[in-house]
């Protein structure tokens, strides 16, 4: 695997070394273009038939010229036809000395040579054929430009860009490959806590229904056994305790409500016999015999004794009002009875 130092330089090259030798390279022969009206503004010298005035692998710069400003002794660049270049395996561009300029009806022919050759070149260049006059060399810096022409430079610049393809997609996958086992390991380490919460969770919910681990054979254990005993008898206790809330709640809701029907009974019935005793009253004046006196009787009286008939007009008790006074006392009872076995069990709970 690649270690991530050169992986990172490697991308560090491919994206920021190589991006900028190319846009300089492309600037450099822009600007040589349309400053030097030539294309291409540089040519490399092939060979050594221009020794000594150029060696193999100068970089002579090129200046675009009209072809009928030349004269005879100037070094041109020029493109070699494909018929000679097939032929005689020559170059696309050669640079080397015109010897003889003559006018044709087709326009300027111009017969060129290599310094270090014994006779002329085996073919005649036109106009249209120039690039451009030699201005300038560089020694030894045409090398590059003559082996990306070659056919191993070819060869070798399709498997550099092959191989950075290959090393970028093999960068962008081991990240890729990196990040999903750094989330696979995220996610494990979260589950793992999870499952611990849950069993935490778990052995505390667990506490009254749940066996302790290592509760037989130990003396921890015993103990543990016996405090989750007490806790099961205090929560039986607990909820046996709201149960009973629950219920004297609801008697003494139904005792309120009896209560206050048989309160309104009682106020009416005493209202009744009030009106009785006055109408007695009224009689007793009227017929000779002795005179009544009316007693006088409270609502409080009422509700706890029966009202006594009056002489001459007997009083009897509705029917009504005597059962709901039996059912009051009924629900008074089981109020009572429930507030004795809660102070039953606050009494064992204290103990």
């Amino acid at each position: 695997m690649v270690g991530p130092r050169l992986r990172r330089a490697g991308l560090g090259v491919l994206w920021y070394v190589v991006p900028a030798f190319a846009v300089l390279a492309v600037g450099a022969y822009v600007v040589g273009a349309v400053v030097w009206h030539a294309n291409p503004p540089v040519v490399p010298v092939a060979g050594v038939s221009m020794r000594p005035t150029l060696e193999a692998g100068d970089l002579v710069f090129l200046k675009g010229v009209n072809p009928r400003s030349l004269r005879k002794g100037d070094i041109i660049a020029f493109h070699v036809p494909k018929t000679s270049q097939a032929q005689y395996s020559l170059p696309g561009e050669l640079v080397h000395r015109i010897i003889k300029i003559k006018p044709s009806p087709a326009g300027l022919i111009f017969q060129t040579k290599g310094d270090a050759n014994s006779g002329p070149d085996v073919f005649v260049i036109h106009s249209g054929d120039i690039v451009g006059r030699e201005v300038g060399r560089a020694p030894g810096l045409g090398y590059p430009l003559l082996f990306f022409r070659s056919r191993q430079g070819e060869i070798f610049l399709g498997a550099a860009v092959l191989i950075a393809i290959v090393y970028f997609l093999i960068g962008m996958f081991e990240e890729r490959r990196v990040y999903v086992e750094g989330t696979a390991l995220g996610l494990q380490t979260v589950l793992a806590e999870t499952s611990e919460l849950k069993q935490a969770l778990a052995t505390i919910r667990g506490v009254s229904s749940a066996p302790w681990p290592g509760a037989a054979g130990s003396e921890m254990g015993h103990e543990l056994v016996g405090l989750q005993d007490e806790v099961r008898q205090v929560r039986k206790r607990g909820e046996d305790t709201s149960e009973t809330m629950r219920q004297l709640v609801g008697a003494i809701g139904e005792y309120g409500t009896h209560l206050r029907s048989h309160t309104a009974v009682m106020q009416n019935l005493a209202a009744t016999t009030a009106e009785l005793q006055r109408a007695t009253a009224e009689l007793g004046s009227t017929v000779a015999g002795p005179t009544l006196r009316p007693r006088a009787t409270t609502s409080l009286e009422l509700v706890d004794t029966v009202p006594l008939p009056l002489p001459g007009l007997p009083l009897t008790v509705p029917a009504d009002l005597l059962e709901q006074r039996m059912l009051l006392e009924a629900r008074a009872a089981r109020v009572d009875e429930l507030l004795a076995r809660l102070e039953s069990r606050g009494g064992r709970t204290g103990a």
